[in-house]
């Protein structure tokens, strides 16, 4: 049991463990027991948790120690906070996430973190990352670009007149700039 997960879900989602407890129909005290592990968490109970607090199923399950999760489910590194303008700062090296099934084992993460900004649709998104590749065969994809000056954005990339130039549209917006690399981003949760 990951204890400090529950807590920190509560925490973001500003609801109280005794709050959770009644729409679960359990006892705080049977909540609390099952959050110190020492009571076992039921799957339909990871189901409503999940669905409460709008986190997936694996994800819930996962932290819950249920053992098909824990077998089956991945982690990966969160590599940086996407912020409202689109640009995407560092993120600390312990940072992680659970990743959906099916991605490739060098899939990273990016959290989207753009609250107060056009872009606070978007927040608390992930986005999974595949490797940087070259940018020409990534024209018209969503994806984390690096430019010339060392900067990582988010955005699509689009072909330009000049040559080694590209448009950036999207969270961040650029006409004919110079790009380094671009890694695809493959999958989104929201």
């Amino acid at each position: 049991m990951n204890r400090k997960y529950f807590d920190d879900l509560l925490k973001d989602r500003q609801i109280s463990l005794r709050t959770l407890a009644g729409k679960l129909e359990l006892l705080p005290s049977q909540l609390s027991l099952t959050f110190s592990d020492k009571r076992r968490m039921q799957l339909g109970e990871a189901v409503l948790i999940g669905q409460l607090l709008g986190v997936p199923l694996a994800e819930v399950a996962f932290n819950a120690g249920i053992d098909v999760a824990r077998r089956t489910m991945r982690r990966t590194k969160v590599t940086g906070f996407m912020k409202g303008d689109g640009t995407v700062l560092v993120a600390p090296p312990r940072e992680r996430t659970t990743m959906p099934p099916g991605l490739p084992y060098d899939t990273t993460a990016i959290e989207v973190r753009a609250a107060k900004s056009a872009f606070g649709w978007m927040d608390r998104w992930m986005l999974f990352v595949g490797p940087p590749r070259d940018p020409r065969h990534l024209i018209d994809r969503f994806c984390v670009v690096t430019l010339e000056d060392g900067r990582k954005v988010i955005a699509t990339l689009m072909r330009t007149r000049a040559k080694n130039k590209y448009e950036l549209c999207g969270p961040f917006n650029a006409k004919s700039v110079p790009v380094v690399d671009a890694a695809p981003i493959i999958s989104i949760r929201n």
